[in-house]
């Protein structure tokens, strides 16, 4: 990311956790051009490939690095599974500790 920065390949903010990258900008367009200007260029110069069929284009409401990005009132929530799934732990904790 560094490199297509320094090119200026990239210039939007692009929080990125693991293997996922998510271009951040007030409009579509430009975060979708970037996107596939970095996949070209990751490619040509780096010999490094994106898989395009998980790419998901800009919208309003986006799922990214793990929660639900919401443009338009600023909002982020946690996926309801990821909820589910703390919930579930935390009702599961007090027992454990009781066992103890």
């Amino acid at each position: 990311m560094s490199m297509a920065r320094s090119e200026r390949v990239v210039s939007v903010p692009t929080p990125i956790y693991v293997d996922d990258i998510q271009f951040i900008d007030e409009s579509a367009a430009v975060a979708d051009s970037e996107m596939e200007a970095l996949h070209d260029f990751c490619a040509e110069t780096c010999g490094v490939f994106f898989k395009v069929l998980k790419d998901r284009l800009a919208a309003e409401r986006q799922f990214a690095l793990g929660f639900w990005w919401d443009s338009i009132p600023l909002g982020v929530a946690l996926a309801e599974h990821t909820v589910e799934k703390d919930r579930a732990s935390s009702r599961a904790a007090p027992r454990e500790r009781s066992r103890a």
